[in-house]
C-alpha cells in the first residue's frame, strides 16, 4: 500500500490513467447527484440563500459580521437567488465546486490510487463537504488548486495571489489556513528581484484580501462573539482530532483514538522537517484553528474536517519540490534511513485506515438521506403552499428552524416571535440570543400584544404544544416522523 505515486505509476500509459480517473469521478459524481436530489436543505443552507436573495450586494458585507464568515459563497449564489432560480440550484452549484475539488485531487495530487479513492469516498468528501451546501467546499477546491501548482507559484504570482485572496475570503477557518501562506508568499515575493514592479501589485493584492476578510470577520458589538475569548474549552482539541480523523466513532475508546491521532500528527511533523515551510504552514494553521475551537466556537464535523484537509494539503505541497531527475522531495531523503522509511509507512497506514473507516458514516448518511428526511422544512413549506396558507400571518418560533422553509416560499416573510418583527434570514444579534429560548406562553403573549387577528394567524413551531397547555390554537399539520438530520427541524402548524 503506497502513499505517494510510485515510479511505476508515472509510467502507466496515459489512456489507462485517464480511464481509471474517469471511472472514479463518474461514480463519485453520480453518487452525489443521486443523494442531492433526495436531500432536504436545512437552515444553514437556507440562511446563505436567503441572504443572497434578500440583501443588496453593497449591504452584504455588513451582514457578514453577524455570520462570522466572508461573503464569497453568498456572492457566488447571489445571481441565481436574485434571478429566481429554484432552491435546488444552491446544491447543484455546490456540487460543481466539490466535484472540481475531487477532480483536482484525483488528477494532480501526489498520493497513490488507494489514497485517492479512499479520500474522495470518505466522510468529508462524500457527505459533509458535498451534500450539504455551504462555503467549506470552496475552501477544499482552493486549497487543492493552490497545492496543484504550488511549485510554480513564483512563475505565476498573480494567479497564486488571486487564489490566496479567495481563500482568505471563504470562511474563518480558511482565513487562518491562508495566513501562513500569505506570510511565506510575501517573504518570497519581497526577496524575488525578478518580480520587479509586479512585486508591489502582488503584495497589495494579498494584503487587500487579508484586510477585506478581516473586516468581514470582525464581529460587531451586538454579536455574542464580539469578545476575543468567548469560551474556554481546553479539552475540545481531543474531540476535534477524533471527529476529523474518525468521524462518528463517538462510542469507541476516545483515549485509544487520541493516541493513534497523536502518533499520526507526530509522524507527519517529523516528515515535515524536510520542508520548513510545510512545517510552518501546518503549525500556524493548527494554532489558528484550535484558537477557534477552544476560545470562540467548538464547531462540528464541518469545522473539524479542516484538520484533515490541512494535513493532506501540507503533505501535498511538501512533496512538490523537484530535483533535476524529476523525483519528488520524498526521494531526497537517504533511502538507507530506515527510521524515515518506517515513518512514511506508519503515516501511510494511519491515513488510509482513517479514510477507509470514515467511508462507513458516509454510506450511512447517504442511506438515511434516501430513506428519511434531513429536514422537515420542504414538506411543511409544501403544505403551506398547497393549502394556500401563505397569505396568512405566520408567527414562527424558533426562528432558525422556521427560516429553513422560506427559500421554498418566495415573497413570504414570517413574523419571528423572538425578535418581534417580520423577516427571512436570521441576524445573530443580541436581541435574538436574549429571546431565542422564550417559552411558548411568552410567544402567545407577544402575539396578543401585537393584536394579530386570530382567524388569519398561524403559529409555526419547532416543538409541539403540550396537551395541557391552554391556548386558542389547534394543530393543523405536523412534520415530525422520519427526520434524521436536524431534530430541531420538525414542525407543528
Amino acid at each position: 500500500m503506497y502513499f505517494w505515486k510510485s515510479n511505476h505509476d508515472s509510467k502507466v500509459r496515459t489512456s489507462q490513467f485517464i480511464k481509471w480517473e474517469t471511472v472514479i469521478l463518474i461514480t463519485y459524481g453520480a453518487a452525489l447527484l443521486f443523494t442531492i436530489f433526495h436531500h432536504e436543505p436545512w437552515r444553514d443552507e437556507a440562511q446563505a440563500w436567503l441572504i443572497a436573495r434578500d440583501i443588496p450586494l453593497f449591504s452584504l458585507f455588513n451582514q457578514m459580521q453577524y455570520e462570522g464568515s466572508p461573503a464569497l459563497w453568498h456572492i457566488i449564489i447571489m445571481p441565481f437567488a436574485k434571478l429566481g432560480f429554484p432552491y435546488i440550484t444552491i446544491n447543484l452549484v455546490h456540487f460543481l465546486i466539490i466535484y472540481l475539488a475531487a477532480a483536482v485531487f484525483v488528477y494532480k495530487s501526489p498520493f497513490s490510487k488507494t489514497t485517492k479513492i479512499l479520500f474522495i469516498f470518505s466522510y468529508f468528501m462524500a457527505w459533509e463537504y458535498s451534500i450539504i451546501a455551504r462555503n467549506y467546499a470552496i475552501s477544499v477546491l482552493l486549497l487543492f488548486i493552490i497545492a496543484a501548482f504550488y511549485q510554480d507559484r513564483l512563475n505565476k504570482p498573480f494567479l497564486y495571489a488571486a487564489l490566496i485572496f479567495l481563500l482568505l475570503n471563504t470562511n474563518i477557518h480558511s482565513f487562518f489556513i491562508a495566513i501562513p501562506l500569505v506570510l511565506i508568499f510575501l517573504f518570497e515575493i519581497f526577496n524575488n528581484e525578478k518580480a520587479g514592479i509586479k512585486r508591489l501589485v502582488i503584495i497589495c493584492t494579498v494584503l487587500f484580501g487579508s484586510l477585506l476578510a478581516f473586516i468581514q470577520l470582525l464581529p460587531t458589538s451586538d454579536d455574542k462573539n464580539f469578545k476575543l475569548f468567548v469560551i474556554y474549552d481546553y479539552l475540545q482539541p481531543l474531540v476535534v482530532l477524533r471527529n476529523a480523523w474518525f468521524p462518528y466513532l463517538n462510542s469507541y475508546d476516545n483515549i485509544t483514538l487520541t493516541v493513534v491521532i497523536i502518533i499520526l500528527i507526530g509522524s507527519c511533523i517529523y516528515l515535515y522537517n524536510t520542508s520548513r515551510k510545510a512545517l510552518f504552514i501546518l503549525i500556524l494553521s493548527y494554532l489558528g484553528l484550535f484558537y477557534i475551537f477552544i476560545f470562540k466556537h467548538n464547531g462540528g464535523y464541518r469545522h473539524h474536517g479542516f484538520i484533515l484537509i490541512t494535513l493532506l494539503f501540507v503533505l501535498w505541497i511538501s512533496s512538490t519540490g523537484k530535483k533535476n531527475n524529476g523525483s519528488s522531495q520524498v526521494n531526497k531523503l537517504n533511502p538507507m534511513d530506515k527510521f524515515v522509511r518506517y515513518n512514511y509507512i506508519l503515516v501511510i497506514l494511519l491515513i488510509n485506515c482513517s479514510l477507509a473507516i470514515s467511508i462507513i458514516p458516509a454510506l450511512t448518511h447517504h442511506y438515511l438521506e434516501y430513506n428519511f428526511l434531513h429536514s422537515g422544512s420542504k414538506l411543511m413549506a409544501n403544505y403551506l403552499e398547497n393549502n394556500k396558507l401563505t397569505n396568512n400571518i405566520i408567527v414562527a418560533h424558533r426562528s432558525p428552524p422556521a427560516s429553513a422553509l422560506l427559500p421554498y416560499l418566495p415573497g413570504v416573510k414570517f413574523w419571528y416571535a423572538d425578535i418581534e418583527r417580520y423577516g427571512t434570514f436570521i441576524t445573530w444579534g443580541s436581541k435574538f440570543f436574549k429571546n431565542t429560548n422564550i417559552p411558548l406562553k411568552e410567544v402567545i403573549n407577544r402575539i396578543n400584544k401585537n393584536h394579530f387577528p386570530k382567524h388569519k394567524t398561524l403559529l409555526l413551531l419547532s416543538k409541539k404544544i403540550p396537551e395541557n397547555f391552554d391556548s386558542d390554537f389547534r394543530l393543523l399539520h405536523k412534520i415530525e416522523n422520519g427526520v434524521f438530520g436536524r431534530g430541531s427541524e420538525k414542525y407543528y402548524l
